[in-house]
């Protein structure tokens, strides 16, 4: 692989980088509408674990799940249906405490 150079950088001050297509969409700018329905989904769970005060590693500790599993479920990554059900569960625990 040959080295990419940041065009926007003056010559002098460049440093090899590497181009990296995006996992979501494979650089199309597109996804699918069920995608699409994963990250509003995921984006509404990390809303409610911060909303209860929970980081990611003390909500993956209480859990027993793995933090990077959890930052999946709230990316919208794809084959974590039960991940994402578990932290369902375990946020509706967490909410009604709150309001107690």
């Amino acid at each position: 692989m040959f080295p990419r150079y940041a065009e926007h950088v003056p010559q002098p001050d460049r440093k090899p980088c590497i181009e990296i297509t995006c996992h979501t969409c494979g650089g199309t700018g597109n996804v699918t509408g069920e995608h699409a329905e994963r990250i509003a989904d995921g984006n509404e769970l990390r809303k409610r674990r911060i909303a209860v005060r929970v980081g990611l590693r003390k909500f993956s500790e209480q859990t027993g799940l793995k933090a990077s599993a959890v930052s999946g479920v709230e990316q919208g990554n794809d084959g974590l249906e039960l991940v994402r059900r578990v932290m369902e569960h375990h946020l509706e625990e967490l909410e009604s405490e709150v309001l107690k």
